[in-house]
């Protein structure tokens, strides 16, 4: 059935209605369903890219009614050029949505469009609707499209009267905003731009001293020219509109990729209460800019005693940095005593400092300590130091950020500001909890060190107890805490406790206890990890071995989250595999590779999927373009290599293949050729150690990818699988030993 086809006066709002309210919340979270690089703003830009992935299938089967989202994603991008409603088509059991009625357009049916993606078909359709709007529009000067309110899809309109009462007043500021700045603007520039915030939230602190102020009547003129000014800075760098908020009473400006809204009033009113504008600034870059991001990727470092990430190192040179400010730094009658008053007198120093980097980290140590031990929090970083305040609602403060601005305006007020925000949100957590004190976590030289915890205390005697352990299990081996020490440290339990009896049995404590060590020491150096307890059932030793573990600290999502020593080294003994200790450290050291891997090869092979080449014909091509570019393929990735099809040669393909991380190696288009040729060259090997009963297939419903089948259907091997395997190994020289057994079945 074609769009023109489709009947206009067969609805059913009933259906309509349970339509809307299936898709509503997949709706919502359509964007996060999808990758990462199709952004959902309604722009004739987006729907290439979204079309791409609907003929793909890139995306998750994660809700029935994905498809639906879909389909309104496009209808609603549609109605954004022309106008006009949703209806429900009682014949053909689906939705409809119809252009404003003077452009004449026939309705269109989303869902039936998924099907017919192709990359052109959706921008194409856009464009007519675009092209009647326009034409519409050139005859009858004035004309808008009309849209009719779909609940569930579109924001629901504010009571007319709101409208009107926010647009008088949008009115009356633009017109007042002359005599604003003669008042209240100084002589910055008020050019709407993001830099002209920065005069914006100067004259907020020059003009009300306090919180308690904003609200007073006898700044309402200020704080309307504040928020309007606000508003139109949002609405004039990114694509937004003014909005009535009822739920808050206020007027907010709404972006149009996302509807993201901000309500400029209540922005203004948290920069007195935090004391600075520095999230204010970063919110404005956020608004302007969806693909900013303000998080520096964590880097990780062995100490040779622990893993230590860019906040551990700098809160490790706090004291030094604040022994940086004295004496040569600091006239002698500047008492650092992190009280407000030192504070305020460092900044003066500041002011006359020139600027330099050293002598800014010297002082955001002793600021940001001064910050802490007022109000509680932590340090953080994040490209620059950075004092949290946790409990108490406060912002983070960046501190180089909040010197760099004290140098800018030099009104010697801007670090006892944020000092007596701090110091006020923590007297009002105190009033609301009496119990409530503020804590910060000890710092390096200038608090009394932690007594060692339980866990500490039992690692460091079983260190020392595993010197005795070598002497008498162990001796002539390297115990260099490696992936081989611990096939000898299998080999050696087997020998010694053959049983899970044996191995928690009260006669060997002195064996089994500095096993657990070793092995639970081996995983944690091995990545970015940590010694963790919980408890399981009661042993006999300071710390119940059973509910040992080694957790890992980076904060992403993959498995396995931590490893259970003891219940690892039993399953070895349950199954006599003297190995099993290694290979669980070798997947506990690859295992955020093999996630990545396994994300980027799925998402690969969803997109292949939907080719709609016919198979032969693709494979034909394939194979053709393979063989005639693999000359072009060994000069560029594998020079220096013996690439002759053998066994051997895959240890080669191996080393090239994860030397790219795999999200890179399958989404980056420089790699396309790469990744194609090293599918090829891996199965032309298999085919040539094989013989000829074996040769190259391609069936889709199979594979995405070209394979090599024997003479039986079951006969499969996958190269592209081959290569993400390539990934789950740690052991260089897996991918190889597979390839030998299978040439030997």
């Amino acid at each position: 059935m074609s769009n023109d086809d489709l009947p206009q006066d067969h609805e059913n709002p009933a259906d309509l209605d349970a339509w809307l309210g299936a898709l509503s919340i997949v709706f919502d979270l359509l964007e996060d369903l999808l990758p990462d690089d199709v952004r959902l703003d309604h722009s004739a830009e987006s729907l290439p890219v979204f079309e791409e992935v609907v003929a793909s299938g890139a995306y998750p089967d994660a809700d029935p009614h994905i498809d639906d989202a879909l389909a309104a994603y496009l209808g609603q991008t549609l109605r954004r050029v022309g106008g006009g409603r949703w209806t429900w088509d009682q014949t053909s059991h689906q939705p409809l949505v119809h252009a404003d009625e003077v452009l004449g357009l026939p309705p269109v049916a989303p869902v039936e469009l998924l099907d017919k993606a192709n990359g052109t078909t959706f921008l194409a359709l856009y464009e007519t609707w675009e092209r009647a709007a326009r034409a519409y529009a050139a005859a009858h000067p004035g004309w808008e499209p009309h849209s009719e309110y779909t609940p569930g899809l579109d924001i629901p309109p504010p009571p007319a009267s709101d409208t009107e009462r926010m647009e008088r007043w949008l009115a009356e500021q633009e017109r007042a905003f002359p005599d604003w700045i003669a008042r209240f603007g100084g002589q910055d520039i008020w050019d709407f731009s993001p830099a002209s915030l920065d005069g914006l939230a100067n004259a907020i602190f020059r003009t009300i001293p306090s919180e308690d102020g904003f609200n007073d009547p006898q700044n309402a003129e200020f704080v309307d020219g504040a928020t309007w000014y606000y508003g139109e800075v949002l609405l004039r760098n990114a694509p937004s509109r003014w909005e009535y908020q009822p739920y808050f009473d206020l007027y907010g400006v709404t972006r149009d990729c996302d509807d993201w809204y901000i309500m400029p009033r209540a922005h203004l009113s948290g920069l007195l209460q935090q004391g600075h504008p520095l999230e204010f600034f970063d919110l404005c870059t956020a608004w302007t800019d969806p693909d900013a991001s303000g998080r520096a990727p964590t880097e990780w470092i062995w100490t040779g005693t622990t893993w230590w990430d860019s906040t551990d190192s700098w809160t490790a040179s706090v004291a030094g940095h604040i022994r940086g400010l004295l004496p040569l730094t600091l006239p002698a009658e500047i008492i650092l005593d992190t009280s407000l008053e030192s504070v305020r007198r460092l900044e003066q120093i500041v002011l006359q400092h020139v600027d330099d980097e050293e002598f800014d980290l010297d002082v955001a140590a002793y600021l940001g300590e001064s910050l802490l031990r007022t109000s509680g929090g932590r340090w953080a970083w994040n490209r620059e130091p950075i004092a949290k305040c946790e409990h108490t609602g406060i912002d983070d403060v960046p501190l180089i950020q909040l010197i760099q601005l004290a140098r800018k305006w030099r009104d010697g007020k801007t670090f006892a500001r944020v000092y007596g925000a701090w110091r006020k949100a923590a007297a009002e957590r105190r009033s609301s909890d009496a119990a409530w004190q503020p804590a910060k976590p000890p710092t390096p030289g200038l608090d009394p060190a932690p007594a060692p915890t339980v866990l500490e205390r039992w690692a460091a005697q079983q260190e020392k107890a595993f010197e005795s352990w070598i002497a008498d299990y162990g001796a002539g081996r390297d115990w260099d805490f490696s992936y081989e020490s611990l096939q000898a440290l299998g080999a050696i339990v087997l020998a010694q406790t053959p049983t899970r009896e044996a191995l928690v049995h009260s006669d060997n404590s002195a064996f089994t206890a500095p096993v657990v060590w070793y092995y639970g020491e081996t995983l944690r150096r091995c990545k970015p990890s940590q010694w963790n307890y919980q408890p399981c059932t009661t042993g006999e030793y300071d710390v119940p071995l059973r509910g040992l573990g080694i957790l890992k600290l980076d904060d992403e999502d993959y498995y396995p989250l931590s490893v259970y020593l003891l219940q690892e080294i039993e399953l070895a003994l349950d199954r006599s595999d003297a190995d099993r200790l290694a290979w669980v450290y070798g997947h506990w050291a690859v295992a955020r590779q093999a996630d990545r891997a396994k994300k980027a090869f799925d998402r690969r092979g969803r997109k292949k999927s939907r080719r709609k080449q016919p198979d032969t014909e693709y494979l034909a091509q394939w194979l053709s373009r393979r063989e005639r570019e693999f000359p072009a393929w060994v000069a560029r990735h594998g020079a220096g290599q013996e690439w002759d099809f053998t066994v051997e040669s895959i240890e080669a393909l191996e080393r090239a293949v994860v030397g790219v991380d795999p999200q890179d190696l399958v989404e980056n288009p420089d790699h396309a050729g790469f990744l194609d040729g090293a599918i090829w060259y891996y199965g032309e090997t298999c085919l040539r150690v094989k013989g000829p009963t074996y040769a190259w297939k391609y069936d889709r419903q199979i594979s995405p990818d070209c394979y090599v089948q024997g003479p039986q259907p079951v006969n499969i091997i996958e190269p592209i699988n081959e290569l993400e395997i390539m990934y789950q190994s740690y052991e260089r020289e897996s991918t190889r030993s597979r390839l030998n057994r299978w040439s030997l079945s």
